[in-house]
């Protein structure tokens, strides 16, 4: 059994290597460069899991229905408790972060560690620390 699903893009990605190193043993269902719109996949082949960390909206282009997939997506995990990485990208962030309100899911914003490119953190391990338990 897992601890976690980790849904999303390259940065959830990250942070599975992080929290297995960690010794958490999750599923991931994310995809390096996965836009938004791949979240109604990545949950059908996931599974249910109570919990779930989800990164979403980095890949999105300007003008993509990101608000919209992010709540399509939060409404097929019914049940489960999620924690939302917010992107670097602030407009992405504003968006993740409305949807988190309306269910009441915990955030980690990425804008709170340092990076080296705006995308991607700088060190995984300490992002995974800063998720709740």
């Amino acid at each position: 059994m897992t601890d976690c699903l980790l849904m999303g893009d390259s940065i959830a990605v990250g942070l599975f290597g992080a929290l297995r190193a960690g010794g958490l043993l999750c599923a991931l269902g994310a995809r390096i460069g996965a836009t938004s719109g791949e979240l109604p996949s990545q949950i059908m082949h996931a599974g249910f899991h109570p919990l779930v960390i989800l990164s979403a909206g980095t890949n999105d282009a300007a003008g993509a229905p990101l608000e919209a997939n992010l709540f399509a997506a939060r409404r097929a995990l019914s049940g489960a408790r999620v924690i939302w990485v917010l992107p670097y990208k602030r407009r992405a962030a504003y968006a993740v972060t409305q949807v988190a309100f309306r269910f009441g899911d915990d955030l980690v914003d990425l804008a709170a560690f340092p990076t080296r490119d705006r995308i991607h953190p700088s060190d995984y391990h300490t992002v995974a620390d800063a998720l709740p338990r």
